[in-house]
C-alpha cells in the first residue's frame, strides 16, 4: 500500500480513523521556563540568565537573541570558546505524551533505572550520573527523564516506528507504522517523517492506538546532547561583580515552518528564547585553543574578519579580548570585518560598537536583500571588491 502524504489542505494524519483531542500546540505561544530542574550534569556549572536581549526587530522574520549568563566564579575564557548549553523538553509537551502514553500513574514515582550491556554508552548522557557500583536514579522520575533527558520531539528513525507498530492492536496504524519503517518504502518515509520534520511526539498524536510500556523510553527516545554555542564576549565584557563571570551568547532561533505550513524550531534555541531573566541553568565551557594564537604574542597584528550573521560571535570576542589590550598600553593591529547579512535596519549585529573608534574595526557589509535591484551581494563579493587591501 503505496502512502498518499497529506496535502495543506487535508488533515495532517496518516488515516480517517484518528481521533484529535491532541490538537498541535502553538509553538509561537511558549510558555516562559522557570524552576528548571537542574541536574548534576559533569564537569558542568550552574549559570544563571542576566539578560535575555532580541537583536531583530519583531517584523523581521527572525528572532536572533543576545543572551547573558553569570557564572559564579573567574572564568578566563579564551575568544573562540564556546559555552554548552543543557536544553530541556517543554512542561506541557511532557505531559502531553504522558497523557497519551497513559502514564500519569506512574509519572512521578521514583525510577531505579539499571543500564546493562550495549545500552552502557547512556550513562554519559543520562543524568544523574551513575555511583561506581550502580546505575540508578533513585530520586528520579519518569517526568523528569522526559524532560531532562530524552528528545521527545526528535525525527524518528525507521526502526523507531518500527518498534511503534509492535505496541498497536489497530492494524491500519501497524501497517502504516511498518510500510514507513521498512527500506522497500524510503519516498513514504521521507514524505511523512524526514520531510515535514514530524518529531517522535506529533507521530504518536498521529497514530494514537499506540502505546508504549514506560520501561522502554530509553529505546524509543534519544538522548538530548549538549549544544555548543561560540562565545561573543570577550575582555572587560567578562567582569560582571566580585568571583562572577558573564559570558554573552548569540543565538539565532531556529523557526520555519515546513511544506505542511506547521511551525518547526529548534529544542535549544526555542529552550533558550524561553528563558526569563534569573532562571538557573546547567552549562559548560569548551575551549577551543586553536582559533587564534597570537593574542599576546603578536598585538599588533591587523586581522581579517570573515562573519555572515550569527558567525560573527567568535569575531566580536576576539574584537573585545584585543581591546582590552589598550587597558595595558599595549598597541594593537586593525580589524577589517566583512560582515554578511540580509537587511541593514534588520540583522546589522553590533554596528554601534564598530563605530567606536577604539576598537579600530574598519567593516565592509554584504546585505542580500537590500539592493533595489534584486541583486544579492555577499561577503565573497565585499572580498573581491577589496582585493588590493586583502592582499
Amino acid at each position: 500500500m503505496k502512502y498518499d502524504p497529506p496535502r495543506d489542505s487535508t488533515p495532517d494524519v496518516p488515516c480517517a480513523q484518528l481521533k484529535e483531542p491532541f490538537p498541535p500546540r502553538d509553538l509561537n505561544a511558549d510558555p516562559i521556563l522557570e524552576d528548571l530542574p537542574l541536574p548534576p550534569i559533569p564537569d558542568s556549572l550552574i549559570a544563571f540568565v542576566s539578560s535575555n536581549k532580541r537583536l531583530t526587530p519583531k517584523t523581521h522574520w527572525q528572532d536572533v537573541r543576545e543572551i547573558t549568563f553569570s557564572v559564579p566564579g573567574i572564568i578566563n575564557y579564551k575568544p573562540g570558546d564556546t559555552l554548552t548549553i543543557f536544553p530541556q523538553n517543554f512542561p506541557d509537551d511532557v505531559q502531553a505524551l504522558i497523557d497519551l502514553m497513559d502514564w500519569n500513574d506512574v509519572a512521578d514515582e521514583p525510577l531505579k533505572f539499571q543500564v546493562e550491556g550495549c545500552a552502557a554508552f547512556f550513562d554519559k548522557f543520562l543524568v544523574p550520573p551513575a555511583p561506581k557500583d550502580c546505575w540508578m536514579m533513585p530520586k528520579s522520575t519518569l517526568r523528569d527523564l522526559l524532560t531532562v533527558n530524552l528528545d521527545i520531539t526528535a525525527i524518528p528513525q525507521r526502526s523507531v516506528l518500527e518498534i511503534l507498530a509492535h505496541y498497536t492492536d489497530d492494524p491500519t496504524h501497524k501497517e502504516r507504522l511498518l510500510e514507513f519503517s521498512n527500506p522497500a518504502y524510503t519516498d513514504e518515509f521521507f514524505d511523512y517523517a524526514t520531510r515535514p520534520r514530524r518529531g517522535i511526539l506529533e507521530v504518536l498524536q498521529d497514530f494514537q492506538s499506540v502505546k508504549l510500556p514506560f520501561n522502554i523510553v530509553t529505546t524509543v527516545f534519544p538522548v538530548i546532547r549538549g549544544r555548543q554555542y561560540s562565545i561573543a564576549s570577550g575582555g572587560i565584557q567578562k567582569i560582571s561583580q566580585k568571583d562572577t563571570t558573564d559570558v554573552q551568547l548569540l543565538v539565532a532561533v531556529v523557526h520555519y515552518k515546513t511544506v505542511l505550513s506547521k511551525v518547526r524550531r529548534g529544542l535549544c534555541t526555542r529552550f533558550l528564547a524561553a528563558l526569563p531573566p534569573d532562571a538557573n541553568l546547567m552549562v559548560r565551557f569548551e575551549s577551543e585553543c586553536k582559533f587564534y594564537e597570537n593574542l599576546d604574542l603578536k598585538p599588533k597584528l591587523p586581522l581579517i574578519l570573515v562573519a555572515p550573521g550569527t558567525g560573527l560571535a567568535p569575531c566580536r570576542s576576539l574584537i573585545w579580548e584585543r581591546r582590552e589590550l589598550a587597558f595595558q598600553g599595549i598597541d594593537f593591529g586593525r580589524h577589517y570585518l566583512f560582515f554578511g547579512g540580509r537587511n541593514k535596519d534588520a540583522d546589522y549585529f553590533y554596528e554601534h560598537e564598530w563605530k567606536n573608534e577604539n576598537f579600530k574595526v574598519e567593516v565592509y557589509p554584504a546585505f542580500s536583500r537590500d539592493d533595489p535591484t534584486g541583486k544579492k551581494v555577499y561577503v565573497q563579493d565585499k572580498i573581491r571588491e577589496n582585493g588590493d587591501l586583502i592582499y
